[in-house]
């Protein structure tokens, strides 16, 4: 082996598919040890990462009232009072995405007389 050249000697290592790097003692001594120990193949691949926990969905089903005493007639004469409800966006897209959600918005205007949503 020693008298091969170094591009000799690597086209026998591609042969076996081994490495064809280092100096010419280096490609001797692995051509020269035995075939069946294994090669270094690609290392395995990795596991993937982790998935972040979930957040739970942030909009409640139902909206508390507030129980602070009020005046009659405070807003004046025939005037009528507006019972809104408020939800974050990504709350109001996660209820719009499940017809729960959309029962839940339907049960707010129907039932606790929610004239509108922010």
């Amino acid at each position: 082996l020693a008298s091969l050249t170094v591009a000799a000697l690597k086209e026998r290592l591609r042969e076996r598919g081994l490495r064809v790097s280092g100096r010419k003692a280096d490609l001797i001594e692995r051509l020269s040890a035995p075939l069946s120990s294994p090669s270094p193949g690609p290392p395995p691949p990795l596991p993937p990462p982790p998935r972040a926990p979930r957040r739970p969905n942030s909009a409640r089903p139902n909206v508390p009232i507030d129980a602070t005493p009020r005046k009659a007639g405070a807003a004046g004469p025939g005037a009528r009072r507006l019972r809104a409800a408020s939800w974050n966006v990504a709350g109001l897209r996660g209820l719009l995405r499940r017809e729960e959600g959309r029962s839940t918005l339907r049960r707010l205007g129907d039932e606790e007389g929610v004239d509108g949503l922010m």
